[in-house]
C-alpha cells in the first residue's frame, strides 16, 4: 500500500526529532527502536515477483517476491555511522542448522516443486532480518537492546491504539482503508467491524498486540517502568478486544496465565491452580450466558469452522501427492491453482478463494510443502526452542527474564494460532516474533559482558 510510504516517513521524522532534541545518551536506544518500528511494517522494494510470471495472486504463504528490505538500508546506515563490528558467528546447535539446510536442499531438488525459486522469497527476507539482528547484537549491549525493544513496542502500540480509536470505534472509514484495498472482510461477523491497524487484517493485529501485552505485563511484574508498562498492557488488550479475533480471544487468557506462572515459577502451586480453575469457569459462563458469547456461538462461527475444514481437506489431498518430502517450500498456493484436481471436494460457491489463498493452518502448510520430514523437523525445532526458552526464564538477569517469558509466549501464540490461520508467516508478524526469539537466546559471554541499568 502506498500509504505505508507516509507512515514510514512519519516514523523517520519522529525518530529524527528525538535524535536531534532528545537526550544524547538515549540515541542508541532510538536507533534500535527505529529499526524495529520499520520492521513491523514489512516495508521493502520489490526486485523480482514470481506471481507476475505465473499470472496468479499468490504462490505461497511466505510472499511472492524477492525484495530489498528497508531495514537492510538501516543496517548499512548503522555501519556507515560507525557501528561496524560484526561478531564471530557461534552456532550452538549446528544440527538444527543442518536440518534446515536439508529441507532447503530437498525443496530445490524436489521434482514436484513447480517453482523451485519460490524459496528465495523467505530466504532473502530472513537473511536480511538475521543480518540486522546480528549487527545490533554485535554493536549494542543488552541494556540498550532491551530499552530499544521497549521503546519500539511502546511507540507501536500507541500507534495501533490511535488507529483503533479512529476505526472502528469512531467509525472513521478512511482510516480503515489506509492499509487495505477493501473493508468487506472487516464485516464478516454480521455487523461487527474489526480493528485492523497497519496490518490490514484483524487476526494479524490481534497476534502482535497479544505479544506486546505479554511483554508489557512481564515488565510490570518485574517492576520495570511499572506504571507505564501497566498502561501499555491495558492498551494492548484494548486493541485485541476490538479486533474481534475469536482465536486470539481464546488463547489470550491462556497465554497470560502461562506467562504469570513463568514469572512465579510455581506451576503446581495449589493457590494458582484454584485461581486458574475459578477464572476458567468465569470465562465459560461469560461465553455461555452473556452477549459477549455471541461472538463465538452465533455470528459466522459455523461458516468459519467449515472453511477451516475445507482447508484441511485441501491440505490432505496435497500431502498425498508427496507424503515424504512435500511439494516444495512456499509453492503450495501455486500448486493448488495449477495442478490440483479438486472435483472430489464438492460444489462450493467460494472454492476459488481456497484455491488462491494459503491454507489457513501453518502446520498443514509445513506438512504439505515439506512432507513428513519437514513436519517432524518443525515439531522438533519448536519443542526444542520451547524447552530452551523455558529454562532461561529462570535467569535472574532482568532483560533476559522478560525477553524469555515473552519468547516462550510467542512460541505458544504461533503454535495455537497456527491451527486457525497462516498470518504468523507474514513478514510484518514473523519479524516481531523472530526479534523476541533471537534476543531471548543467551550465551554466557553475553550475560557476563554486559550489565543492566534501569
Amino acid at each position: 500500500m502506498e500509504n505505508k510510504y507516509y507512515i514510514v516517513l512519519l516514523i523517520f521524522i519522529i525518530s529524527f526529532v528525538r535524535l536531534i532534541f532528545g537526550d544524547k545518551n538515549k540515541r542508541k536506544k532510538i536507533f534500535i527502536s527505529l529499526a524495529i518500528q520499520i520492521l513491523s511494517l514489512g516495508f521493502g522494494l520489490k526486485l523480482l515477483s514470481f506471481s507476475d510470471s505465473y499470472d496468479v495472486k499468490m504462490i505461497g504463504a511466505f510472499g511472492d517476491s524477492i525484495r530489498i528490505e528497508l531495514v537492510t538500508v538501516i543496517s548499512f546506515y548503522l555501519i556507515l555511522i560507525g557501528y561496524r563490528r560484526i561478531d564471530r558467528i557461534k552456532i550452538e546447535n549446528s544440527y538444527m542448522l543442518w536440518l534446515i539446510l536439508l529441507l532447503i536442499t530437498i525443496s530445490f531438488l524436489n521434482p514436484l516443486n513447480i517453482l523451485k525459486f519460490a524459496i528465495w522469497s523467505p530466504i532473502s527476507y530472513y537473511a536480511q532480518l538475521w543480518f540486522l539482528f546480528h549487527l545490533i547484537k554485535s554493536n549494542f549491549n543488552i541494556s540498550e537492546i532491551f530499552k530499544g525493544i521497549y521503546d519500539a513496542f511502546c511507540v507501536l502500540i500507541i500507534f495501533q491504539l490511535i488507529l483503533t480509536i479512529c476505526y472502528p470505534i469512531l467509525g472513521m472509514t478512511f482510516i480503515g482503508t489506509l492499509f487495505v484495498d477493501t473493508l468487506d472482510f472487516s464485516l464478516r461477523r454480521k455487523d461487527t467491524i474489526s480493528a485492523m491497524g497497519t496490518y490490514g487484517h484483524p487476526s494479524s493485529l490481534a497476534m502482535i498486540c497479544l505479544t506486546y501485552a505479554v511483554f508489557f505485563i512481564s515488565c510490570y511484574w518485574h517492576n520495570y517502568k511499572k506504571n507505564l508498562s501497566l498502561y501499555l498492557f491495558m492498551a494492548s488488550i484494548f486493541v485485541v478486544f476490538f479486533t474481534h479475533s475469536r482465536s486470539t480471544y481464546l488463547i489470550t487468557f491462556f497465554i497470560i496465565v502461562i506467562a504469570f506462572y513463568l514469572y512465579k515459577h510455581k506451576l503446581f502451586n495449589v493457590k494458582h491452580i484454584i485461581s486458574l480453575v475459578m477464572t476458567s469457569l468465569v470465562v465459560f459462563f461469560i461465553i455461555k450466558f452473556t452477549s459477549f458469547g455471541d461472538v463465538f456461538i452465533k455470528s459466522d462461527a459455523d461458516t468459519q469452522l467449515s472453511s477451516r475444514m475445507i482447508h484441511i481437506l485441501l491440505g490432505f489431498e496435497l500431502w498425498q501427492k508427496s507424503e515424504l518430502i512435500g511439494i516444495g517450500i512456499n509453492s503450495h498456493v501455486l500448486y493448488l491453482q495449477k495442478k490440483l484436481a479438486y472435483t472430489n471436494l464438492g460444489n462450493f460457491q467460494e472454492l476459488d478463494f481456497f484455491l488462491s489463498n494459503p491454507i489457513h493452518n501453518i502446520h498443514i502448510i509445513v506438512l504439505v510443502e515439506t512432507g513428513l520430514i519437514g513436519i517432524f523437523t518443525w515439531l522438533y525445532l519448536f519443542f526444542f526452542k520451547l524447552k530452551q526458552t523455558f529454562k532461561q526464564t529462570y535467569l535472574k538477569f532482568l532483560p533476559f527474564r522478560i525477553l524469555n517469558i515473552s519468547a516462550f509466549s510467542v512460541l505458544l501464540i504461533v503454535f495455537f494460532y497456527g491451527f486457525t490461520g497462516w498470518g504468523v508467516f507474514l513478514k510484518e508478524t514473523s519479524s516481531i516474533f523472530l526479534l523476541l526469539m533471537y534476543f531471548s537466546s543467551v550465551s554466557n559471554g553475553f550475560l557476563n559482558k554486559y550489565s543492566f541499568q534501569r
